[in-house]
């Protein structure tokens, strides 16, 4: 793994190369946090650049006080917030494949690109029904791959705060769970 701070100097005196390497070992995991903020593919891939162009604009005010990580996933939270409240927009995290990947190819599996989709419109569906908050804990958890103690400082929100979002949250996937299993 590169030198972390090294490639941010670099970057932060404009070596395109060091930002390239940046924006590759980051970019899935800042455009999952996005596309669990605002719930549609076509958005968190603009957001997900968006998010770039501003850390490469602000880089040479990164301090090193959290992790290179954890200063671009709140770069990409203020702009998947700001594109919500600009646009008013309903998210909601449609896990799985994206439905261009999931076209059956020749020797792709069909029956299991549609169960693929089933459970993304599924979970979408599951995490329509939680609160914003709830729901971007939920994504910075599972989708992010985040700690609680990270999400608190991401979401600038009390460790006990976290929890309490993310108890509900799974206490709403245990009801939905339970409702699939009784009309099973």
């Amino acid at each position: 793994m590169p030198d972390e701070r090294g490639l941010v100097r670099r970057a932060a005196a404009g070596e395109a190369a060091a930002f390239e390497e940046i924006v590759q070992m980051h970019q899935q995991g800042v455009y999952r946090v996005v596309l669990g903020v605002v719930g549609n593919s076509f958005d968190a891939d603009d957001l997900t650049q968006e998010t770039f162009i501003r850390a490469h604009r602000e880089m040479g005010g990164f301090r090193g006080h959290s992790s290179l990580k954890t200063w671009l996933t709140r770069i990409a939270l203020n702009v998947a917030r700001d594109h919500l409240r600009r646009d008013r927009v309903r998210a909601v995290l449609p896990l799985g494949r994206r439905e261009e990947e999931c076209l059956p190819a020749e020797g792709a599996d069909p029956e299991r690109c549609l169960m693929s989709r089933q459970l993304g419109q599924g979970l979408a569906g599951f995490l329509a029904k939680l609160s914003e908050r709830e729901r971007v804990v939920f994504s910075l958890r599972f989708a992010g791959g985040h700690s609680l103690p990270e999400i608190a400082e991401l979401t600038e929100a009390g460790l006990s705060t976290v929890k309490t979002h993310l108890y509900r949250a799974l206490a709403k996937a245990r009801l939905v769970l339970r409702r699939e299993e009784d009309h099973e």
